[in-house]
């Protein structure tokens, strides 16, 4: 039997992974309930001020290995579902991203998918922070990409 043969992954964006929905997800905010696509940096680690039952460990992923290069985080699409939402909740509510883009109104809500939407949340609250010591961990959910995930009317931020 011949082992599986991979392609190049899809470029993230319009070509996401499938993903259900979280039922009940607060997208947009409100308080934190609780705590490889192209190029990826370094794996893991610590969500800056994380809620208490994500918490993070292992080292924190930062920009050095892109140094001078455009990089986003986002989330990594094999995490469940209900993690994802935890650290999405923490990114719009006590972490300060702005998620209003991910609302139902927004001009990034679809695809409407855990994945999509935690990976905007995730990449608008590490471009505010990273420069003063926020990390792209979020308890192991999120990671590094240097290829821009924005597409149609959805523009992820660079600062």
């Amino acid at each position: 039997m011949q082992p599986p043969v991979y392609g190049q992954p899809p470029h993230y964006g319009v070509n996401l992974p499938p993903c259900n929905p979280h039922p009940g997800g607060r997208h947009g905010g409100g308080g934190a309930t609780a705590a490889p696509p192209p190029a990826v940096v370094g794996g893991g680690g610590a969500m800056a001020g994380p809620p208490p039952a994500v918490g993070g460990s292992g080292g924190s992923t930062a920009a050095a290995p892109f140094s001078g290069e455009e990089v986003w985080c986002v989330a990594k699409p094999s995490v469940p579902s209900e993690k994802l939402q935890e650290a999405m909740d923490y990114a719009c509510g006590d972490g300060g991203a702005d998620c209003e883009a991910i609302n139902p109104a927004g001009s990034c809500y679809f695809p409407d998918s855990v994945v999509a939407h935690a990976s905007y949340a995730f990449n608008s609250y590490w471009q505010k922070n990273k420069n003063n010591g926020g990390t792209c961990g979020f308890g192991g959910t999120a990671m590094l990409i240097n290829s821009d995930p924005s597409f149609l009317q959805c523009h992820f931020t660079l600062e």
